[in-house]
């Protein structure tokens, strides 16, 4: 895994070599002081950004007591305060759950909700009370209470699968991003999709605002990269 400069794209540090298998998500700490890793065999980590230091290893239980598979976090972030750290887990076997780990705290995670489907994306709402959800093959993502997971609204509107999804920094829109190579807009309020994004020729895999929430930028499997300007 590599950590780049943003002001000149330099190189900053590898992290190599004490992180087995490969590595499937990245998530900065709100202060970006920490990032954490999550790969395909149950393990997680808490590293320094400014010298790349391990200071947790977090195994995942629920893989860790099966022995015919692994799990898989296609969901991780931190919370907007940086006192946990969430993890929506896929199981081959039996779909996913969300688990929620104290950063600070040496103890078990405590386990959210769990789902038929695999999680695809997630992301906590600016406030910290909400949380979006992408499932595995679902056109459908959800909006559900961080603190117990229980269900606010459903956003329809896809027609195939949604990969990724992002509050604006007021919470009041949420973007998505889908395999049908379409970026649409949301109104929080009420799930009613405000505007669709037409310009990606495969699927769209991450969906971003920027911290002033005049843009959002989308990346797809099609190798560009889009800025779109929102209208005040």
């Amino acid at each position: 895994m590599k950590l780049w400069r943003i002001d000149d794209g330099a190189l900053a540090r590898t992290i190599s070599g004490s992180f087995i298998g490969r590595v499937l998500r990245v998530a900065f700490s709100p202060d970006g002081s920490l990032f954490a890793l999550a790969n395909h065999q149950c393990f997680l980590q808490v590293r320094r950004t400014d010298s790349g230091v391990l200071l947790r290893t977090l195994a995942q239980p629920n893989c860790l007591a099966r022995q015919e598979g692994t799990v898989s976090a296609w969901g991780l972030t931190f919370s907007p305060d940086g006192e946990h750290l969430l993890a929506g887990e896929s199981r081959p076997c039996c779909g996913g759950s969300l688990q929620q780990w104290d950063v600070d705290e040496y103890r078990p995670p405590i386990t959210l909700l769990g789902y038929g489907l695999r999680f695809r994306d997630l992301t906590y709402s600016p406030d910290g009370s909400m949380l979006a959800v992408a499932f595995e093959g679902s056109p459908v993502f959800w909006l559900i209470n961080a603190s117990g997971g229980d269900p606010i609204r459903t956003f329809e509107g896809h027609s195939y699968q949604v990969n990724s999804v992002a509050f604006s920094p007021d919470g009041t829109l949420l973007v998505s991003g889908s395999g049908d190579h379409k970026v649409r807009l949301w109104r929080v309020e009420d799930g009613v999709w405000s505007h669709t994004l037409v310009g990606h020729d495969d699927d769209v895999n991450s969906v971003a605002f920027s911290p002033d929430g005049s843009t959002i930028v989308s990346g797809s499997e099609d190798g560009i990269v889009i800025l779109w300007g929102i209208l005040p």
